[in-house]
């Protein structure tokens, strides 16, 4: 039998002949150990070598409990736990009303046998917004989520927090060019979709409940080749914000562009004189550019079409001199990515024998008819893109 007289921290290990293995860990006096003659004992004394609290996410303005353990990894490899016997403020009170991230320093006691100093241990608390919602076509990319609508669709709201907040984008249709004819000139372009663009829309603050929300996306306005109608685009919606569908292009029965989020653009009508372009809806888009009376049926072409970004062109008196169409605005909500949206169609000249059309959720207004082309070019369909920070709770 041998006999070993240690202090609490010494690892005994065997060496040689000794069968057994023993940590002493307590208030140890005598550990007698067994095993045959000859063996040698070694000691290694135990340290701390790191002290740690997990940090903790919590949910804005809910309640927390703080932990009542440190883990301590010792020299040993094992990792032990000691209760935390205060903190660096009142546990009883945790602020969770203020998003953002706190510190707070825990104290705790080790027995005398640990060797080394006493490692300070940190509690991180983040208290973060909550936003759990889902619907739509779901893009992540560095610090944002995004879910958009290429058509219409449900926006259903589980659970949100009061700093809770969404960047907005609604894109309404783009209204359709209008139809020249051969012996009168050439038509307007459409106006571009009305665009709402919302940054830090804060849910709680708008009244905006636990429910399913219907979001609208607008049609572009329909190229149906007749040449009396104006066809504007269909309106986009959300959360009761409403981007108006762009003006209709004017096409030979009527001189003017249609009003609409951007103002379709005016009639170039020979010999009687231009077409007024259509109004603008205010923050949401532009006018119409006049059409010109020109000295021959070509040469008298039509206004360009509002866009998003600016008013639409007046005619010029040449082969292609339709109005520009009004510049769009840029938006990267979806991706990240700048994209145009709501550019307004260019007017009708002598050479858009087939007017380009608006493109698929664009907003883009269709191009104004030339006085030879067959047809009407449709207005781009609108989108509605909502975008949210990455570090709310979002599951």
């Amino acid at each position: 039998m041998a006999e070993l007289r240690g202090e609490l921290g010494f690892y005994i290990q065997k060496s040689g002949k000794l069968d057994l293995i023993q940590q002493l860990q307590g208030n140890i006096g005598v550990v007698r150990l067994s095993g045959k003659m000859g063996a040698t004992l070694t000691s290694t004394q135990i340290s701390i070598v790191s002290a740690s609290i997990p940090d903790v996410i919590i949910k804005e303005d809910a309640e927390y409990e703080f932990p009542e353990y440190v883990n301590l990894l010792l020299s040993t490899g094992a990792t032990v736990q000691f209760p935390i016997t205060g903190w660096d403020l009142d546990p009883d009170y945790v602020d969770t009303s203020v998003v953002g991230t706190y510190i707070h320093e825990a104290f705790y006691e080790v027995p005398d046998y640990y060797l080394g100093t006493k490692p300070t241990v940190f509690l991180t608390m983040y208290v973060k917004a909550v936003l759990i919602i889902s619907g739509g076509i779901l893009n992540s990319y560095t610090g944002f989520n995004s879910r958009t609508f290429l058509s219409a669709g449900n926006l259903v709201i589980s659970e949100i927090s009061k700093s809770a907040k969404l960047d907005v984008l609604i894109v309404a249709g783009g209204g359709a060019g209008g139809k020249g004819v051969s012996t009168l000139g050439n038509a307007g372009g459409g106006g571009a979709g009305g665009v709402i663009v919302q940054s830090d829309y804060n849910l709680i603050d708008n009244n905006i409940q636990l429910a399913t929300y219907q979001i609208v996306v607008g049609a572009g306005g329909d190229g149906y080749p007749h040449e009396i109608f104006r066809y504007n685009g269909g309106d986009s919606s959300l959360f009761g914000l409403i981007a108006v569908g762009g003006g209709g292009g004017a096409g030979v029965s009527s001189s003017s562009g249609n009003t609409g989020g951007s103002g379709g653009g005016g009639y170039g009508r020979y010999p009687a004189g231009g077409g007024a372009g259509g109004a603008g809806t205010p923050n949401q888009g532009n006018a119409g550019g006049n059409g010109i009376a020109g000295t021959q049926p070509w040469s008298a072409t039509g206004g360009g079409g509002g866009g998003a970004g600016g008013a639409g062109g007046v005619g010029i008196a040449n082969v292609s001199g339709g109005g520009a169409g009004g510049s769009p605005i840029s938006n990267n909500y979806r991706n990240g990515n700048s994209t145009n949206y709501a550019q307004g169609g260019k007017g009708g000249e002598y050479n858009s024998f087939t007017p380009a059309v608006g493109g698929a959720n664009t907003g883009n207004g269709g191009q104004g008819g030339s006085l030879y082309s067959p047809g009407i070019a449709a207005g781009g369909s609108g989108i509605v893109v909502i975008r949210y920070s990455s570090d709310y709770i979002l599951e």
